[in-house]
């Protein structure tokens, strides 16, 4: 598939089967593609954030040296805002309150892990703490908005139940720009978009070294065996 969007010029980006899929061939295959890659992006809804399951399936499929970074993506933070506490009327103290929650969630999930994994992957996704948390529905949104185009009955649905729940949604997310803020994709390509393109021949010049100083390692042992 080819998307014209000068964002994903020099990527290749792979959306594999989950690792706990029901017919394990899928799942293998998936495992052993990750292991090819130089980024992981752990996308975790935030109804269900970071259960003990999910980083447990994470530790024992992609506990590996090969993946040079891991980030940590709560996703549809939109419903995590509205079920935050239906008697907090306050948008902003429900969105500051929510990310706190699903922050020291991760934090507690990864710091349990790490007392008996000590892998590379534990420790690069307790390095990129916080997550990042975002909503695509309400990037949608913003991006309608924006261009004057009408919301889909999903999409209105969202925005009448913010709306209704917070009294103060007027005052923040009157114009596109809050819900651009709202939707976090911006911190997304400011904080894991941009650091990871910046680094990206770093990382392939590094695993060029490490897989050339691998090979001569083997081929020495292998003259040493014929020897």
């Amino acid at each position: 598939l080819v998307i014209n969007n000068p964002l994903l010029d020099g990527f290749v980006i792979i959306d594999t089967p989950g690792l706990n899929d029901p017919i394990v061939s899928r799942g293998k295959a998936t495992k052993e593609y990750l292991m090819n890659c130089d980024v992981v992006f752990v996308v975790s809804s935030v109804s269900q954030f970071l259960t003990s399951q999910d980083i447990g399936l994470i530790s024992k499929n992609l506990s590996q040296e090969s993946i040079s970074h891991a980030y940590i993506i709560g996703s549809k933070l939109d419903d995590g805002i509205l079920q935050y506490n239906r008697y907090e009327r306050s948008l902003h103290n429900a969105w500051n309150g929510s990310l706190n929650n699903f922050e020291n969630q991760a934090k507690t999930e990864l710091d349990k892990l790490s007392q008996h994994d000590s892998s590379p992957l534990i420790t690069r996704l307790r390095e990129s703490l916080p997550p990042a948390f975002v909503s695509a529905m309400i990037y949608g949104i913003a991006k309608k908005m924006e261009q004057g185009i009408s919301l889909d009955a999903e999409e209105q649905l969202v925005v009448d139940n913010l709306k209704r729940h917070f009294s103060d949604y007027n005052e923040l997310l009157s114009e596109p720009s809050g819900f651009y803020e709202l939707s976090g994709i911006s911190s997304v390509k400011d904080r894991v978009y941009g650091y990871v393109r910046d680094k990206k021949s770093a990382i392939i010049s590094e695993k060029i070294t490490k897989y050339t100083a691998n090979q001569t390692s083997e081929l020495l042992r292998l003259l040493e065996t014929i020897n």
